[in-house]
């Protein structure tokens, strides 16, 4: 669709609002095509669309099917914002949000169009875009902003200099948790965070009980603040702890999940990695067979060894003090006869 390709540089500033005017005029062009008045950028106001102001959804639900195009607009009015910020952290990308979004919307329009099923509008759209993102990841094509930071920047514009810096650093660590928490979680803390779905509703768009929603809030936080603490971890226990023990580190431990946000402490884990690797090949000095057979020959046959411990054929054992004849005795210098007399000479 319209989004930036993957490795392009964030948007901020002018052009970062160009993009999000140039999101509406996609979005007013889809609507204007399913016959919706609306001109380039910002709906046309008529006295129809202030006609549907403060319906429920179910009655929005029903002028739409009976053809009434200023209704799904007010639809649009109602749920867009909550719906693009969902997408936005699903995702991890304001221009895949923008897709996601638009897409969204033009199923929801059709669906209505086509059919008379009873729904309850808010969790049934955020059913859609979930499971327009879930495609999206699944599909591999998952942006992630380098700079995610820049997403809060122009609403920090008016506050001083140290407190935008703190600010968007701030808000870095936290889009960086979010975008490593499970999917599930991360969906559950975002639909409870945009503050205007029940428990009930928030099951509903996840597909699971209730009671698993309370669950799943939680250990979102629960990681967020692990992420949190592991920033605060010091660099140089961490790096202690990996120069000194033999054991992996555990994958939900405070020390792995500081390895996985600091750059430093992650190159040195790899590094002693490499050292072992390394000293693996080294350290250990190969035996020979000569050296196993000269060994055990000495230990098992009680011989001296001649000349230390030689190489086979070219060191020499001595068995004794000379060679022993068949059935004779060694005589002190010579070799013994057949008879067994000791030759003195």
């Amino acid at each position: 669709m319209g989004g930036r390709a993957p490795g392009a540089a964030p948007l901020v500033g002018d052009d970062f609002l160009a993009t999000a005017l140039d999101s509406c005029v996609k979005i007013a062009d889809t609507m204007g095509r399913m016959g919706a008045t609306a001109p380039a950028v910002g709906f046309r106001r008529t006295l129809e669309t202030r006609s549907v102001i403060g319906r429920t959804d179910a009655d929005l639900v029903s002028r739409v099917r009976a053809g009434d195009d200023t209704a799904f607009e007010e639809i649009y009015d109602r749920y867009a914002r909550g719906l693009f910020s969902f997408c936005t952290h699903m995702l991890r990308s304001p221009e895949g949000a923008e897709d996601a979004l638009q897409l969204t919307f033009v199923s929801a329009y059709r669906a209505l169009r086509d059919n008379d099923n009873e729904i309850m509008l808010r969790p049934w759209l955020y059913t859609i875009a979930r499971n327009r993102c879930l495609s999206e990841l699944r599909s591999g094509h998952e942006t992630v902003d380098a700079d995610a930071d820049e997403i809060a920047s122009e609403r920090a514009a008016s506050d001083g200099l140290t407190d935008v810096v703190e600010r968007r650093e701030q808000l870095a660590e936290m889009l960086e948790d979010m975008g490593r928490l499970p999917e599930d979680q991360r969906a559950a803390l975002v639909l409870f965070e945009l503050g205007d779905q029940s428990h009930r509703e928030i099951a509903s768009v996840l597909g699971v009980r209730p009671g698993k929603v309370k669950a799943l809030i939680f250990q979102a936080r629960e990681g967020l603040s692990r992420g949190r603490s592991a920033r605060g971890h010091s660099c140089a226990d961490v790096r202690t702890r990996l120069a000194t023990t033999r054991d992996a580190i555990r994958a939900r431990s405070l020390t792995r999940a500081h390895i996985e946000r600091c750059p430093g402490c992650a190159a040195y884990e790899k590094e002693v990695r490499r050292q072992r690797a390394a000293l693996a090949l080294v350290l250990p000095v190969p035996l020979t067979g000569a050296l196993k057979a000269t060994v055990l020959h000495s230990a098992l046959h009680g011989g001296a060894i001649a000349g230390g411990l030689g190489a086979a054929g070219g060191g020499s054992l001595a068995a004794g003090a000379g060679s022993a004849g068949a059935g004779g005795a060694a005589s002190a210098g010579g070799v013994a006869s057949a008879g067994g007399v000791a030759s003195a000479g």
